[in-house]
C-alpha cells in the first residue's frame, strides 16, 4: 500500500509552481525506483484525514486556497494531526524564488519514550530540512522505509553550498543499458 504525504502551502503559491514542483518530484521518483506519485497538496486540515490518492502535475489551477498561510511547521503539524502524517512538504514563500521545499518531521517521542506532543498543549516538535523540489517525494519515501535519517539528511544539506539536500534540477538518468552487449576488452600481451 502506497503512503501519501500532504503536502501545503504557507505562502501563496502560484499553480505553475505547484505543478512544475509536483512533475518533476514525480518524474524523479520514478526514474530511481518506479515509485507512483505519492504527494498529496492539502487546502485545509481537514484533508489530512483522508489520502487516497496523490495530486496530479497540471492540476494545480483546481486547488483551493490553502487554510495554512503564514503556519510554521509546528503549527501546521499540529493541525494535521498525527499519527498518519509524520512527514509532511511545505512549499512556501522561498519554492517560488528557488524550487525548493522543506520537508518536516513531527517527533512524537524522544528518546526516553516520553510524548513530546500532548505535554502542556505545547506545538509539536518538528524537524525540517530545506530540499530541492526534485528530491522531496524520493527523500520522503526514504525516511519512511527508514533507508536515510532526518539528521543525516540535514547533515548533508548543511554540507552542501546551498544548504539545500537534493539535485538542483531533473538529471539526465538516460536509457537503461542492462541486458546489453558489453564493450570488447582488449587483452595484454604480458
Amino acid at each position: 500500500m502506497t503512503s501519501f504525504f500532504p503536502v501545503v502551502r504557507t505562502a501563496e503559491v502560484p499553480p505553475p509552481t505547484i505543478d512544475f514542483f509536483l512533475g518533476q518530484t514525480f518524474a524523479y521518483s520514478n526514474d530511481l525506483s518506479g515509485s507512483e506519485p505519492s504527494l498529496a497538496v492539502l487546502s485545509s486540515p481537514e484533508d489530512a484525514h483522508d489520502l487516497t490518492t496523490a495530486t496530479e502535475a497540471g492540476l494545480a489551477r483546481d486547488l483551493r486556497p490553502s487554510s495554512f498561510i503564514d503556519l510554521s511547521p509546528a503549527q501546521v503539524s499540529a493541525n494535521l494531526g498525527e499519527p498518519a502524517n509524520r512527514y509532511f512538504v511545505v512549499v512556501d514563500e522561498r519554492s517560488v524564488k528557488d524550487d525548493t521545499v522543506l520537508l518536516v518531521k513531527t517527533v512524537y517521542f524522544d528518546e526516553d519514550g516520553n510524548d513530546l506532543v500532548t505535554k502542556d498543549g505545547k506545538l509539536p516538535v518538528v524537524q525540517s530540512v530545506r530540499v530541492t523540489g526534485v528530491a522531496a517525494q524520493p527523500t520522503l519515501i526514504a525516511l519512511d522505509v527508514g533507508s536515510l535519517g532526518m539528521e543525516e539528511l540535514q547533515s548533508m544539506a548543511n554540507d552542501s553550498e546551498a544548504g539545500v539536500y537534493g539535485p538542483d534540477r531533473l538529471p539526465d538518468i538516460g536509457e537503461s543499458k542492462e541486458g546489453g552487449v558489453a564493450p570488447r576488452k582488449a587483452l595484454s600481451a604480458e
